[in-house]
């Protein structure tokens, strides 16, 4: 614990020298972190093209699979979040003064990663893009095949075949799902629900 609050010194202990070159938020977040002070900082989600921004009491930082992540209340969703260090653009911004807040009397940084961070990628999904859209998926995909002047095929690993298919709705008919049967089911439910809907 450092100032009261939560840090995973261990995993500290093992990476501290590396982290000023390869996290440039995690400074910002720890000094936040150790007194108390809210945050406001632009947030790169994977499905997202552009960044927005979040506001968050931090609570503490942890390792998780390799990456740093902040955990807190989130000020936006009213709510307890965790984010990805790597993905914060920019300089995080303080936005209150110190100990403007007190985090939980008790809290297990581990146990709160395990249960707010997303399935590990265990699966593979064949998807089609069109031509021109879905830079995001198309930057973390595995493999990446030319079809035809409309469509590229991309391989994408995921955990959660629900929140996959939540993503991918998110690029409406620019998006095709080609394999696997649940995750292209879960979209083709999806779209027929909105449509059902729209037409009412």
């Amino acid at each position: 614990r450092a100032g009261g609050v939560g840090v995973d010194e261990f995993a500290l202990a093992i990476v501290e020298p590396q982290l000023a070159t390869d996290e440039p938020a995690f400074d910002a977040v720890f000094e936040a972190v150790t007194k108390r002070r809210p945050l406001c900082f632009d947030y790169q989600r994977p499905a997202q093209e552009a960044s927005e921004s979040r506001h968050l009491e931090p609570w503490g930082i942890v390792s998780w699979h390799g990456h740093w992540y902040v955990v807190g209340h989130d000020q936006d969703r009213d709510a307890i979040r965790m984010f990805r260090l790597s993905r914060i653009s920019g300089q995080p911004v303080f936005t209150g003064e110190r100990d403007s807040y007190q985090p939980p009397a008790e809290m297990n940084l581990r146990a709160l990663a395990e249960s707010l961070a997303p399935p590990h990628p265990n699966s593979s999904a064949t998807i089609r893009v069109r031509t021109g859209a879905g830079d995001a998926l198309r930057r973390r995909a595995a493999r990446s095949t030319h079809v035809d002047d409309a469509w590229t095929e991309l391989e994408l690993a995921f955990g959660s075949s629900h929140s996959l298919a939540d993503e991918l709705l998110s690029y409406g008919l620019d998006v095709m799902v080609v394999a696997p049967v649940e995750v292209r089911d879960r979209v083709v439910r999806r779209l027929t629900a909105i449509a059902t809907g729209a037409a009412r």
